[in-house]
């Protein structure tokens, strides 16, 4: 079934309307659909054991991934990633790009909308309670494909609000930020934080007292006309949107450091934004109170543009 058969035209009379609406539905139009190890569920019977590995421990490690067009975007850089969290942390990637992508389509398919956001998660798999190495595990592969709800088009003119919070993000020494695993306490603890202060994100700083990355999405600072961002050697995910954000300001000509960067620049920079798989390039309005006063700025602007026009040719 198409996934956009739920916005066809009903017949006239709202009980017709409503008769047919609920015919769709039986027929499998959800707002969200699960894969489950290739077993295609509704999300309110979809369910792993107890036992899984990823749900005793969090032992496992997911991407998140947005359709332009109804075609995901970014997947192949998206996969690569997954592919070296899993062998950062001794998963064996149970299957290849192409069965990824036809599970994908066959998801979207059953589900309403015009643009969806996928979350694939890789787990060890069913075991044995305890970390001794079980050779009989098989990875669970989860797939959950939801219609897209993105940000309102008042924070992408107004922006959001980012606050410096007191939690550090893990050093590489103890569990690397590289690796994109579903062990998120470190993060959720930090956007709780933010979200006691009345910010929209956490902005979080290495154990150098350095500015690192933010709970779900990375940040880049414009000043004197260039781009600044912490550096992976920082200790921070290497982002798919930020890599696609650097290319993008080089194709217009603008300068992107990728570098240690203090905490003094909060005070320096005259722009910010962040960038993520879901927000795309999200302009900050305002750090920890100190408020700017261009939103978005001219750079922001214009990667906003590029960004805007990348994925328009991408449909």
């Amino acid at each position: 079934m198409a996934g956009g058969a739920c916005t066809d035209p009903y017949p006239a009379g709202l009980e017709n309307m409503y008769s047919n609406c609920r015919r769709r539905l039986q027929e499998g139009c959800k707002v969200t659909m699960v894969s489950i190890n290739g077993s295609m569920q509704r999300e309110d019977e979809a369910s792993i054991s107890v036992f899984d590995h990823g749900f005793l421990y969090g032992d496992s490690a997911y991407e998140t991934i947005r359709t332009y067009g109804r075609k995901p975007f970014l997947l192949k850089e998206h996969l690569q990633r997954l592919s070296r969290s899993c062998e950062s942390i001794e998963i064996a990637m149970p299957w290849g790009e192409d069965r990824f992508r036809d599970e994908m389509a066959r998801l979207i398919s059953h589900v309403e909308g015009d643009e969806y956001i996928l979350r694939v998660i890789i787990t060890r798999g069913r075991g044995r309670v305890g970390y001794k190495r079980d050779t009989t595990q098989q990875p669970t592969v989860v797939i959950i494909c939801s219609r897209f709800r993105g940000f309102t088009e008042d924070q992408y003119l107004k922006g959001i609000r980012l606050a410096v919070v007191r939690t550090r993000r893990n050093p590489v020494e103890c569990l690397n930020p590289g690796i994109k695993s579903s062990n998120l306490l470190n993060l959720r603890l930090a956007f709780q934080e933010a979200e006691k202060k009345g910010a929209d994100e956490a902005l979080m700083l290495n154990m150098d007292g350095n500015i690192a990355e933010c709970s779900s999405s990375t940040v880049f600072f414009v000043k004197e006309g260039e781009l600044v961002t912490p550096s992976i050697e920082t200790g921070i995910l290497p982002g798919i949107t930020r890599e696609f954000t650097i290319r993008l300001a080089s194709e217009l000509s603008l300068n992107a450091r990728e570098e240690t960067v203090p905490h003094e620049m909060l005070q320096q920079c005259e722009e910010a934004f962040i960038t993520s798989t879901i927000k795309s390039i999200l302009p900050v309005c305002a750090i920890d109170g100190r408020s700017f006063s261009s939103i978005p700025g001219p750079v922001t602007s214009m990667l906003m543009k590029a960004f805007d026009e990348a994925t328009k040719n991408y449909r």
